[in-house]
């Protein structure tokens, strides 16, 4: 079995970190599966609540006994907007609960809790791997990491951001290239100038910082990932791939399209009010021609209960289908005989490699 920088600091077998995707797919049946056949899964606690984030760290532990990781979202500046702006774009979202015998809103509601009560919740379970999207982790949260003896993992999309992360204190980066599914982790910069695919992201923080990189962006099968190391990763991060396994929690509409669907990915911001890739439909194209959106979380707020709905009634046309733009690679399987696989592949392609 290889070794590389990331089965050190991971004490894994295989250099394959499933993403932490939030909302559903990414929770203890997928963690526990991808952690027990030797790669590092990732509960997706984003939106979770401080309950539901100990609920699902006790049961990957029941499952295995193996390392596993927990993704947050890092909280930023609280989001200005007006309450007039809010009403203007419940009026719109009120076009598609009425097509999906929703009652029409003209308010929503945040969660209750806090990213710190969140955290400490992780903690509190002894979760000893975290990553962290949406920005560079603050000092008070490396220190009770650290305090802890708890790994971080960083996601950057340019080099400039390595280097930031690396300057912080983090122990990995998760170099996400503009190919990546779900939500951009850019958070220096205008986000549409920081869409660097991957396989010119990762040399470009390769040469920019010391710490080990997993390769995010793309990656579907054992080649590319081949490719990662290629190019001076230490392993690579896999979501999209793992969207279609038996233990996903992703719903049966998104399963379907992305084992059937031909249509192109593209990045919008109508769903949440940060950039995200998924697969183009309806609802996104409705919501990308408005002239403004909601900030980042208030859009997401307003969005989710048309999205949940949708999910339930199989309607593709109006719910977020994230989305890497290699998914059309996607296939059904079983989480850990994927990772297993992946690696597999991996190697041969590296044994068959003929100069």
């Amino acid at each position: 079995m290889m070794k590389s920088r990331l089965t050190k600091i991971f004490g894994i077998d295989i250099p394959i970190i499933q993403a932490g995707m939030a909302g559903g797919p990414a929770g203890a049946a997928l963690a526990a599966e991808v952690s027990a056949a030797g790669g590092l899964g990732t509960i997706g606690a984003g939106y979770m609540s401080p309950e539901e984030i100990i609920r699902q760290i006790n049961s990957v532990k029941k499952q295995t006994d193996k390392p596993f990781a927990v993704n947050l979202f890092l909280p930023e500046a609280e989001a200005v907007f007006s309450e007039d702006k809010v009403y203007v774009m419940q009026n719109k979202l009120n076009d598609f609960r009425e097509k999906l015998g929703l009652e029409k809103k003209k308010d929503f509601s945040r969660p209750s809790f806090s990213f710190v009560e969140q955290l400490e919740a992780a903690l509190e379970c002894g979760a000893k791997h975290f990553s962290f999207t949406f920005g560079c982790p603050p000092e008070f949260v490396m220190k009770k990491l650290k305090k802890h003896g708890a790994t971080v993992t960083g996601t950057a999309t340019s080099a400039d951001e390595a280097v930031q992360l690396e300057l912080a204190g983090v122990d990995v980066i998760a170099a996400q290239g503009s190919e990546a599914g779900g939500h951009r982790g850019t958070f220096s910069g205008d986000p549409l100038s920081q869409l660097t695919g991957t396989i010119a992201l990762v040399p470009l923080i390769a040469d920019s910082v010391s710490i080990p990189i997993a390769a995010a962006g793309g990656i579907m099968d054992g080649r590319g990932i081949a490719a990662a190391f290629s190019l001076g990763a230490d392993g690579a991060m896999l979501g999209t791939a793992y969207l279609t396994s038996e233990e996903s929690g992703a719903s049966k509409i998104h399963k379907h399209t992305l084992l059937n669907s031909k249509v192109p990915t593209g990045l919008t911001k109508g769903f949440s009010g940060k950039y995200a890739r998924g697969i183009q439909n309806y609802m996104m194209e409705e919501l990308d021609e408005l002239a403004e959106h909601l900030p980042y979380p208030i859009q997401h707020y307003v969005t989710s209960d048309i999205r949940k709905a949708a999910a339930e009634q199989g309607r593709s046309d109006m719910t977020s289908m994230w989305a890497g733009q290699a998914y059309s690679m996607s296939k059904e399987c079983q989480a850990g005989a994927l990772t297993k696989q992946l690696w597999k592949e991996a190697m041969d392609v590296v044994n068959s490699l003929k100069f």
